[in-house]
């Protein structure tokens, strides 16, 4: 009797731990197109600068691969991802590029679950900070966003 309430408790232990670390299938975001329909935005280099002020909230690190290109870093505790974020002057995507400790599965394309949020909240972060470079270049004469 002993010995079956002991199986019990500790197949509940590893089942409850099994399900705090559930893989869940790897989102990528493409085609995301900024909140201001049909209106062309400023520059890449002023789009380049509100994306990395977007991703910098949240502690992403942001480099420039080239124009129209970022490399983001997000370490969280022992966790490590890293994303492309690529864009123009009306949209972005942001893909997988690689991970340490997510438990990727490219296979399954699964991954932690908490890379889909980190990355949710950074597509959310862009999709509000690069219109306000819409409006403020539109309010320039000569500007590009007008």
């Amino acid at each position: 009797m002993k010995k079956g309430i002991l199986l019990l408790v500790v197949m509940c232990f590893l089942s409850a731990g099994m399900i705090g670390c559930t893989s869940k299938y790897l989102v990528n975001f493409t085609d995301q197109y900024y909140s201001m329909s049909g209106k062309t935005g400023p520059s890449l280099a002023t789009i380049d600068k509100a994306i990395k002020e977007a991703g910098a909230r949240r502690h992403w690190m942001m480099e420039t691969a080239e124009p129209g290109h970022i490399i983001a870093l997000l370490r969280v505790r022992h966790h490590v991802a890293s994303v492309d974020i690529r864009f123009d002057r009306q949209k972005f995507s942001i893909t997988y590029r690689s991970s340490e400790n997510l438990n990727y599965n490219a296979s399954r394309n699964t991954i932690h679950g908490r890379y889909n949020t980190w990355v949710t909240y950074l597509r959310n972060d862009i999709q509000s900070n690069v219109p306000l470079y819409f409006n403020a270049s539109a309010n320039q004469p000569g500007s590009v966003g007008r």
